[in-house]
């Protein structure tokens, strides 16, 4: 009992931390127009607002590796994603994009938090130590996790949640967008870790927002109107809904839970081939 006293306390004190540090990050996060924006780099605080959200992702990292360290590490990813989450709460919606005409930096907002995700993750990966659960190939291998073609396999499944937010994004709203970038990195994690079963998850966290870019770009190209037209109709397609933060947000929470889902169907296969 006391070890499951003290071991919640820690997850739970954790978290805490990551959304008050997620939180105090949000009220940079305005647009021109005074509403909240949905973009770090379309906000109207300029390099300050982006140097404090990138503070902000890399401390909720931070304190979700040492959370992983007494824990696991999927707790400390869930901490940290906690935290994100709550700043990508805070922040506007697809609509004031559309208001403020500011299409083309969604591209540039989701190269930058992939970049952010990469550099988190390797935080947490650093002071927690590496996923559990990940055994070497047939031949007692370990790919690389980044440069080996497992790696690029497990990475294209970010793609994964481009069908998942198509089906389930029924409208702009924050929280809805929020749940279903959520909803999606699990697919996305399920998809990876069935790929590539032998190599540490890493670029999954960062391809995940890369898949939610292509699904923008799929969803602007293929809609019918202006963007911003569709936007003040809350119409756009479900493709362009969530936004780069959702889905960084999304990834932390996210992934961990796909990889670990993952987890049941490998040794179901194990046992099957035995």
């Amino acid at each position: 009992m006391a070890h499951v006293i003290r071991n919640n306390s820690i997850y739970i004190a954790g978290m805490l931390l990551c959304i008050i540090v997620g939180l105090a990050a949000a009220p940079l996060m305005t647009s021109v127009r005074g509403a909240a924006s949905p973009l770090v780099l379309g906000s109207s605080s300029g390099i300050l607002g982006f140097l404090v959200v990138t503070m902000a992702v890399l401390a909720t990292c931070a304190i979700g590796g040492m959370v992983g360290r007494m824990l696991h590490p999927p707790a400390g990813m869930y901490a940290a994603g906690i935290g994100i989450a709550l700043l990508a709460w805070r922040m506007g919606s697809v609509t004031e994009v559309g208001y403020l005409g500011q299409q083309g930096t969604v591209y540039g907002d989701g190269i930058f938090l992939a970049i952010l995700a990469a550099a988190g993750i390797s935080i947490i990966y650093a002071i927690a130590g590496p996923m559990p659960g990940i055994e070497p190939d047939d031949d007692g291998n370990m790919p690389h996790p980044v440069l080996s073609v497992d790696a690029a396999r497990a990475a294209a499944a970010g793609l994964a949640v481009i069908p998942v937010v198509l089906f389930l994004a029924a409208s702009p709203h924050k929280g809805q967008t929020l749940g279903v970038a959520i909803i999606a990195s699990i697919f996305a994690g399920l998809a990876s870790r069935l790929l590539a079963p032998h190599v540490q998850p890493k670029l999954i966290f960062v391809s995940t927002i890369i898949g939610g870019l292509v699904a923008f770009a799929i969803g602007s190209y293929t809609m019918a109107g202006s963007f911003e037209d569709l936007a003040a109709l809350k119409d756009l397609p479900p493709l362009c809904r969530p936004m780069p933060i959702d889905y960084l947000a999304g990834s932390f929470i996210g992934v961990p839970a796909g990889l670990s889902w993952a987890t049941s169907f490998l040794h179901h296969d194990d046992e099957h081939d035995s």
